[in-house]
């Protein structure tokens, strides 16, 4: 069985323990607490360095929120994380995703799932 730990901001991490096996993060319902770049990379580095698997958590997003997304869907490439899934609440980030091809599991989050 898979344990996870759901954290919206980095000082959350404190709360890992060995249990716990993925790693959701990210805020669902605001575009504006999106994480920056650097904040991702520590989340990346962090569940490298715990053995873990890693859930980005997506809110529903406007055109600014799309190009904020498009730099950290970049970054998740580039860093090449293994078992990667994607929780998403707007189907511009589907179709981001697709243009991406970004390889991770996409998960329809509880805004499109009414």
């Amino acid at each position: 069985m898979e344990k996870v730990l759901f954290v919206t901001k980095i000082k959350d991490l404190e709360y890992w323990n060995k249990e716990y096996t993925r790693l959701y993060y990210g805020m669902e319902f605001c575009e504006r607490l999106l994480p920056s770049k650097d904040e991702m990379e520590k989340v990346i580095e962090f569940v490298k360095q715990n053995n873990a698997k890693l859930t980005f958590v997506t809110p529903f997003v406007t055109d600014k929120g799309i190009e904020d997304l498009e730099g950290l869907f970049k970054l998740l490439k580039i860093k090449d994380n293994k078992d990667l899934e994607i929780v998403i609440n707007d189907y511009g980030t589907l179709v981001l995703l697709k243009k991406l091809n970004l390889d991770c599991e996409i998960i329809l989050g509880r805004l499109l799932t009414k």
